[in-house]
This record gives structure tokens, sequence and C-alpha cells, in this order.
């Protein structure tokens, strides 16, 4: 008689008893579409251990003793002459997810890196921080700096297979990269890191999905999407050839990966185009904050430069780089103005260029600061100015820009730096004012024309004196706070 039908015939509290026993197999399911209606169900009983059967329960567990063992991860229950045991299991769904173990190799996913732990008998936990990654790319950088006259490839002891040298090999590889890489980018898939893009790739040549890479399933493919044509003398099967590292003819994932690892010139990056060229203004003594927008998944390590110069490596405190990838710039001086450029630290192919302007808040001083003249005669005034960028000038009178339409009164020379008034009269005495303008700001000064017959008194020039300096301070407070209230 069948398990279910088995079932069916068992009183309702002795199913109902079994069910919370069964921890380990909840996805167990009682098909009752042909049973009877329910009887009402029984009084409930304070005590669970009345409703258990013992006998009821070994009505289960001769049928499939695995329902009730419990095997851990990695493992799986079979039958051996009836006795449940627990057994590594055989093998894992085809799921790509990039997992580091503590024994510092790289696992398509937690299911292969339990079922190697099982196998090899030995505890193998999951390293969060990816250090297998990194392991791999130091000792080998140990080895090269230990070997300079060495190629960095010391793993190819034989320099060519069939035809295929090492250096035609690697180019085939680094091609391989952005081929896929751009086929992965036109179906719409953003996630372009190079991990990603090898699992990817695994995925891909994998046909038969059992978790491996034989010559014949690269052949095929390589034959299917002309793969060969990336490298004279090489295809995707002498990868069998070149990193297969123990020699049993074919490569798993982490074979599969250490082989583009080591490809130390390559790293695929991405950058919109809109953001190659970024500008951005600040003024002096401004703390200022730069992102770089070149990404990859994950994200990759962001290199920045300026005049070809490592700015991590200059150790000063305005200059700082973060372990984020941004760059931040503390005080800001004129000195900071210029070009900074950001690329991945293995990419230097993909780079974004940012602009900063530092510009500064103009200074304005006139001379003379008052004149008196006769009423036929001429006037000069002028006006120093700095700032960066260089401020535009305007002259103005009593707050009124200058009516330069009458080119047989007023003269003004340079960028604004001099002011004429050519046969003055009563009606040209006032406060003539130069006004300097920029990004930063805006300031003014003024020079007091005085137009009258008589040479002045000295009691009179000193009241006058007074009062453009008090004139003179007053517009001046007038345009800060008119300055700050506009910012």
């Amino acid at each position: 008689m069948c398990l279910y039908s088995i079932i069916l015939q068992l009183p309702q509290n002795a199913v109902k008893a079994m069910q919370p026993k069964s921890r380990h197999h909840r996805d167990l399911a009682v098909t009752t579409a042909a049973a009877p209606e329910p009887s009402p169900p029984p009084p409930l009983d304070t005590d669970e251990d009345n409703d258990y059967d013992p006998a009821e329960e070994d009505i289960l567990t001769k049928q499939n003793p695995c329902l009730v063992k419990y095997c851990g991860k990695g493992r799986e229950c079979q039958l051996n002459h009836g006795v449940a045991e627990c057994v590594c299991q055989r093998r894992c769904k085809k799921h790509q997810k990039l997992v580091c173990g503590t024994d510092g190799q790289l696992y398509a996913n937690h299911c292969e890196l339990h079922r190697t732990a099982c196998l090899e008998d030995r505890p193998i936990a999951v390293d969060h921080t990816f250090s297998c990654i990194k392991s791999e790319k130091s000792s080998e950088s140990e080895e090269d700096e230990e070997n300079e006259t060495f190629t960095p490839l010391q793993y190819n002891e034989i320099e060519s297979y069939d035809g295929c040298s090492i250096q035609q090999y690697e180019i085939m590889k680094d091609n391989l990269l952005l081929y896929y890489h751009a086929k992965l980018m036109a179906e719409g898939n953003r996630s372009s890191g190079k991990e990603y893009l090898v699992s990817i790739m695994f995925s891909r040549f994998d046909e038969n999905n059992n978790g491996n890479l034989e010559k014949e399933e690269l052949d095929q493919i390589d034959n299917r999407e002309h793969l060969y044509q990336f490298s004279k003398g090489c295809n995707l099967g002498h990868m069998i050839s070149f990193d297969d590292t123990d020699k049993d003819g074919r490569l798993n994932i982490n074979e599969f990966y250490v082989a583009f690892s080591k490809l130390y010139s390559v790293s695929v990056v991405s950058l919109d185009k809109a953001l190659e060229v970024n500008h951005l203004s600040a003024r002096v003594g401004d703390n200022v904050e730069i992102k770089c927008d070149v990404t990859g998944t994950p994200p990759p390590p962001i290199v920045w430069r300026r005049n070809e110069a490592d700015l991590a490596a200059l150790n000063e405190d305005e200059v700082r780089v973060f372990s984020d990838g941004s760059l931040y710039l503390t005080r800001i001086q004129l000195i900071h103005a210029g070009n900074y450029t950001c690329h991945a630290q293995r990419n230097k192919d993909v780079v974004q260029t940012h602009v900063l302007t530092v510009h500064t808040i103009p200074e304005v001083k006139v001379t003379p600061r008052i004149q008196s003249r006769r009423p036929g005669e001429e006037a000069s005034m002028f006006c120093y100015v700095i700032g960066e960028p260089f401020p535009k000038v305007e002259w103005l009178k009593n707050d009124e820009p200058l009516k330069l339409d009458a080119p047989h009164k007023y003269e003004i020379i340079g960028n604004g730096t001099e002011l004429k008034l050519h046969n003055i009269g009563y009606a040209d005495t006032g406060a003539y004012m130069c006004q300097a303008t920029n990004v930063g700001g805006m300031t003014r000064d003024i020079s007091s024309l005085v137009v009258q017959e008589e040479p002045t008194p000295s009691k009179f020039k000193t009241y006058v004196t007074q009062k453009s300096t008090k004139l003179s301070k007053f517009l001046s407070r007038l345009n800060l706070l008119s300055y700050f209230a506009g910012s």
C-alpha cells in the first residue's frame, strides 16, 4: 500500500500528533480530495504526549526512513539496505553566486562550498571578506617581485600549445572579456563588474550544467560564436591547456575565475558618456567633495590623479582620497584650480575628468577718493580691480549706470580701469562708483567729484571729504548687506 493511502487510514489525531514531530520535512503534502468529510475534531488534550502513538510513526519510518533523518549542509539522506545514512551531496543546483571559503578557494555558490567541505571531511566556512580573491592576486604580485626576470604568468611553464603562444592566449582572454561585456551591456544588464561577468561567461559555457567546462563544450562554443577570431592561433579550448591547474582535463569555476583574475591590465568598468567631463566651481576657502562616476560591480578601487600624480600618495591634509572613491579638498585656494581625473585602479582607459574652477570675491580700490574741478575741465578716476575670474567692471553715478551713449562726455579706458569726464559741468557733481562683478560676488568703491567755480576752501574741502567718507562707508555697508541678502 502506498505511503499516502496509509496516511489517509490513520486516525485524525495520529496525523495531528505526527505533524509537529516532522521538523525536517514540513513540505510533506497529504492528498485528501477523495477522503470522506472529516468528523468534528476531538476535544483538545492538555497533554500532547497522550496523542502520540509510536506504532503509527513506525509506519512512516519503515516506508521512508529518510523522513526523520536530518543531514547537515552539503549532505543528503540516502538509503543503504533500508537504513538512512547521510552522505555528501552528489550535485548542486546550477546557481551562480560566487562565494569565498575560509580555505582560500572561490566557489560557484554556497552549496558547492558545503559539498566540498563534506567531500574533503574538513570544516569550510563562508569568508564574507572575499579574501580568497585578494590572496590570489597578492601572492602573484609577490612572486613577480621576487622573480623580476620572469613573465608574470609563471603558472604557464610551457610557452605555447599547438601554435597558441602565451602572449596570444592572454590577448584572447582580454578580447573575450571585452566581447562579453559589450554583449551584456547590449542586453540591458548594468552589472558590469569583472567577477560578475566571468560568472556569466562560465554559466554560458557550461552547456551540460555539470559545474565544469570540458574541451568539447569549449570547442563547440568557439566554433558557433567564432571566438577563434579573437587571437591568432588560439581558441577557447586552449583554456584547458593553460589553466587546468589540477590537470583533470576540465575547468571548474575556481580555475576559470583565476584564469581571468591574472589579467591585471583588464578591469571591466563603465562610465556614462555624458559624464566624461564634469565642470564645477568653488570659492576660495570652501571644502569640496568630488565623486567619481566610473562604476563597476563590485565597485572598483578608484585612483585620482592631477598632472599625472597619484593624489592618494601625496599625504596632504588638504587633499584626501576616501575609501568610497571620492576626493575631498579642504580649504581650497587658487592653486587648487585645474583638472582632476579618476579611473579604476586596473583600467586606465575609462577616465573621467573634473574641471575645478576656483573663484574669489572681487577687490576694488578707486583713486582719487575726492577731487574738485572747475566747469569745462576734465576729470579722471582710476579703478584697481583684482579677482578670479577677472571681474566685469562697470561705472555708475549716484547708483545709476553711466549713460555711455554720450561719447563726448564719458570715456572708459582699458577694461574699465579708468574713467574720464570731458567738459564737465555742475551737473557732473556726484559719487562715481566702480563696480566689479564675477561669480564670487560684487564689490564697489566710490570716487567723489565736486564741480565749482572757485577753489574749495580747506574747511569746506575737509567737510566734503568727511561727508564723502561717511557716504562711502554707508554705501559699502549697504552693498555688503545687499550681497548677503542676495546670496
